[in-house]
């Protein structure tokens, strides 16, 4: 057999970095800057002697500062790509260049490397797989050792032994096999430590590359429940109709909404024949529908019952047929609107707002390629041009109109949307949440509401607190918002069906691993133990 006597030579990485300012070649200032070093050093006792082909285990080395200290932020992480590892290489080793060790707060532990068996001087080196420099090398030396035989005498091994230099022939062919059973146990048994210590690292990098896994399909499913939330908030639980919309304006019966719906049961709005409803559109309330209730009843809190209930007529021309006024400029009751709610038992208690659409300033931009025509306003984005976390769209394009309520113009050519909805609404922006829209005040201009109760106003202003609207915009989930709901719905069960295969993977991969590292520890102790037996009988 032989032994190894180990010489350790450490290499240290530094840097001079000089910096000067000189002009037509005359230097007026300079100075110098040295970085911190950083050496790559083993930590661990290496004995001074080992036997040939036995194995090194738990080789622990570390990157320390100019202090000796641990350098802790020589960490290898995945998600940053920081990449911190260190390679183990010898001539003796028939391993690959991708057999690397992980750097964990700047200590690496090697759990074996196999020997050499020729004699010699033998070196072999260990570096930072980036930082090639970084590095460590240790030179081997060795001898030839006395082997023991076997007391043919007692048929056991006694205390006396002979050495090597002596004549074989003189050793008894039973001490010869002895010894050589002690080789072959001793030999297996290294190599069985060896290709265990690579299984477990294998499994742990297994290991790894499944919670790398889970946790991008858990971000994937964190955000399929919120699309999906946010595409079924109306169609599973709070759909509605303008039947619905107008019977709730009709339960406001002292207003002067209730009284045209009243009459628009009779005689429609728009009526041309009709002196009182030709030149009325409707009431705010009726004129959009919406995709979720949440969002429903946020934006009737937004505007308030007084601008839902607001009479939009054509013109102020128009909207004078809707109130007449006595000689000392008293409301005239018997004239008017306000006659038509007399006639149904009912009267108009308080003021009302009518919006007149010829009179309205309207939007100046420009328009996306949609159907609805809705109108091209820039996203909200941070300095970094990122757009804020949650923001769901601009309210004013949120507004759905119906096919007749889209061919409505003003004498301009300007439809509802750029001039009703863009006068109540503005560039009001709709987030998922409270949080989200708060995070993204810093991009907020004109005002934001959340889909969970959030308002917004412009300069500062929040509101907060609960109120019923009382009457909202009609809930309305089309078709293609149903089936692209249905379509997150069936990949939301995908991801979390692998999800669950995933997670049955690393449950076998921890339980493989711990068994990998139970019997590793096992053939150690059978190694120490036909090692301690050998020693004792020498």
């Amino acid at each position: 057999m032989l032994y190894y006597i180990w010489t350790i030579h450490s290499v240290s990485v530094s840097c001079a970095v000089s910096f000067s300012v000189s002009l037509k070649n005359k230097v007026f200032f300079k100075q110098e800057f040295q970085i911190e070093r950083r050496e790559l050093r083993i930590a661990s006792k290496v004995p001074e002697i080992l036997t040939t082909g036995s194995i090194l285990e738990n080789i622990i080395l570390e990157i320390v500062n100019s202090e000796g200290i641990v350098d802790e932020t020589i960490h290898d992480e995945e998600k940053t790509g920081l990449s911190h590892m260190l390679t183990i290489k010898a001539d003796w080793l028939d391993m690959e260049e991708s057999t690397r060790y992980t750097f964990k707060h700047g200590r690496c532990v090697v759990p074996a490397i196999l020997l050499s068996k020729t004699e010699g001087t033998i070196c072999f080196s260990a570096f930072h797989s980036r930082h090639s420099s970084l590095s460590v090398n240790v030179k081997v030396h060795m001898i030839k050792p006395a082997i023991p035989t076997p007391n043919l005498e007692h048929n056991k091994v006694s205390s006396t032994h002979a050495l090597l230099l002596q004549d074989p022939s003189s050793i008894n062919q039973v001490g010869v096999n002895y010894i050589m059973s002690i080789e072959n146990k001793k030999k297996a048994l290294e190599e069985k430590i060896c290709k265990t210590g690579l299984a477990i690292q294998v499994v742990e990098e297994q290991c790894a590359k499944l919670n790398k896994k889970k946790e991008e399909v858990e971000q994937t499913i964190k955000e399929l429940q919120d699309s999906t939330e946010s595409h079924s908030l109306g169609f599973l639980n709070h759909l509605s109709t303008k039947e619905e919309v107008m019977e709730d304006i009709e339960k406001i019966s002292n207003s002067a909404a209730a009284i045209l719906c009243n009459i628009s049961r009779v005689v429609p709005f728009q009526e041309p024949e009709n002196h009182l409803m030709k030149d009325i559109i409707g009431v705010v309330a009726l004129l959009g529908r919406v995709q979720y209730s949440q969002l429903s009843r946020i934006l009737s809190e937004y505007l308030g019952v007084d601008q839902m209930l607001a009479v939009v007529t054509r013109s102020f021309e128009s909207a004078a047929h809707l109130e007449m006024y006595t000689h000392t400029g008293e409301v005239d009751r018997s004239n008017a609107l306000h006659a038509e709610a007399a006639i149904l038992g009912k009267s108009i208690n308080g003021r009302f707002t009518v919006i007149c659409l010829d009179n309205i300033s309207p939007y100046r931009g420009g328009f996306e390629d949609h159907p609805q025509g809705k109108l091209a306003l820039p996203l909200p984005c941070f300095i970094d041009g990122t757009i804020p976390k949650g923001f769901l769209g601009f309210a004013v394009n949120m507004i759905d109109l119906d096919e007749d309520q889209l061919s409505i113009t003003n004498n301009s050519g300007n439809g509802l949307r750029e001039t009703v909805f863009y006068r109540l609404l503005g560039q009001l922006q709709v987030y998922q949440t409270r949080e989200d829209m708060l995070a993204a005040s810093a991009c907020i201009k004109h005002g934001a509401v959340s889909l969970d109760g959030g308002i917004l106003k412009e300069n500062g202003v929040m509101s907060f607190g609960f109120s019923d609207p009382g009457v909202c915009f009609q809930v309305v989930t089309t078709n293609n918002e149903m089936a692209l709901s249905q379509e997150n719905l069936k990949l939301l069960q995908d991801q979390k069906s692998e999800l669950k295969t995933i997670d049955d993977k690393i449950k076998q991969n921890v339980k493989h691993h711990g068994q990998v590292l139970n019997y590793y520890e096992k053939t150690k102790k059978k190694l120490s133990k036909l090692m301690d037996d050998v020693e004792r009988n020498l």
